[in-house]
């Protein structure tokens, strides 16, 4: 307070409120990010951890998401989900590698709402 530096902000003796800076997250990172989450999502309903609402549910009410990883999958489009995983798989390793019901549902062209069939029906 003395030299007006530290954890805080002081002017006059008083704390300064600062306002909050939206710090934001670069978009190559958000998109491994929701990858990930995705295909982790899939991997659950695949080995009979979760049942679809659940895999979803959760990542709404527990982490805050907009969406689930199912409904996001949906939208993006299985094929496209399937691809950038297999790029990340390449660039980053095994930790991207595709869950095999993704797999399955690509190639059984239940590629989400563009097909009007994926993990939900549209």
């Amino acid at each position: 307070m003395k030299v007006a530096k530290g954890f805080y902000q002081y002017r006059e003796g008083r704390i300064v409120e600062e306002e909050a800076e939206e710090e934001t997250l670069p978009a190559f990172l958000t998109d491994r990010l929701l990858h990930a989450m995705i295909n982790e999502g899939i991997r659950c309903l695949d080995e009979k951890v979760a049942f679809r609402e659940d895999v979803d549910r959760s990542l709404v009410i527990g982490a805050g998401m907009p969406k689930g990883p199912l409904q996001w999958a949906d939208e993006i489009g299985l094929d496209m989900i399937l691809h950038k995983l297999q790029e990340y798989k390449r660039a980053y390793g095994e930790r991207f590698l595709p869950a095999p019901l993704l797999k399955r549902m690509v190639a059984a062209k239940r590629l989400g709402r563009k097909a009007r069939i994926g993990f939900y029906d549209y």
